[in-house]
């Protein structure tokens, strides 16, 4: 996992001086991999050990396996093309069992769950979804979001109940401006999104994710749903399990 999939996965642990050093980073890897760590301290006026719990926070064990693994992602170059395996794989790193756990939490408190998702995305997400009304009949997947964005104004929006939007891009407008609707009505929301800065997981209470990169044939847009899969597999057998230990 590269310094920038950490920045935005763990984006939730950092403190406000925390996220400026981490921008900071990502503006300028090299430099930093050449960097003492009390020099890149005195930048932001602060001490070494706020960088090194900067560290802990992102997974590393300290500063020097930091510049390393930048070093190393300057050596491989950042347009090296993955293989679906190595995509795969990736998605297991990914997962964030803290976090999953956190929506779990949301999800078993709330009186019912709403699913908000698109066309292909929306088949996939129906999937682990039916498995997951097995275990706990209170998900509703909302097939026709165009009738829902229309009367979203007349929706009586519950705070007892958690919307759970699914999209690989985080940027349709139809799912944003019923997302936008939630929040301002104080509803908890929770994402699964292609592992980037999206103005869905802006919105987000708790923002889970995958790596789906984007792909194309020819010039049609084909996203793989197969890391979507493998996340929601994750949240469905860490719900089970926390549903079993709490006798639901």
């Amino acid at each position: 996992m590269d310094f920038k999939m950490r920045s935005i996965i763990y984006e939730y642990k950092l403190s406000d001086l925390e996220d400026e050093i981490t921008v900071y980073i990502l503006e300028h890897p090299s430099e930093v991999a050449q960097m003492k760590i009390n020099s890149l301290a005195a930048k932001f006026y602060t001490v070494s050990n706020t960088i090194s719990r900067l560290c802990h926070k992102l997974g590393y064990s300290g500063f020097l396996e930091l510049k390393r693994a930048l070093s190393d992602e300057a050596f491989d170059g950042q347009a090296k093309k993955l293989s679906n395996q190595e995509i795969l794989l990736r998605n297991f790193e990914l997962i964030d069992e803290e976090k999953m756990q956190e929506a779990i939490d949301l999800f078993q408190n709330a009186k019912q769950v709403n699913i908000f998702s698109l066309s292909t995305t929306g088949y996939a997400a129906h999937i682990i979804m039916d498995h997951l009304n097995c275990l706990d009949y209170k998900f509703v997947f909302f097939e026709d979001i165009n009738d829902v964005n229309e009367k979203i104004e007349m929706m009586k929006v519950k705070k007892d109940e958690v919307s759970f939007f699914i999209s690989l891009s985080g940027e349709s407008e139809l799912l944003l401006s019923i997302a936008r609707h939630l929040k301002e009505k104080q509803q908890a929301i929770v994402t699964l999104t292609h592992l980037s800065n999206n103005a869905l997981a802006k919105l987000g209470t708790v923002n889970l994710f995958c790596y789906s990169p984007e792909r194309l044939i020819g010039k049609m847009r084909v996203p793989d749903k197969t890391p979507l899969l493998i996340v929601m597999d994750q949240l469905f057998s860490l719900y089970l399990s926390s549903s079993y230990h709490s006798g639901i």
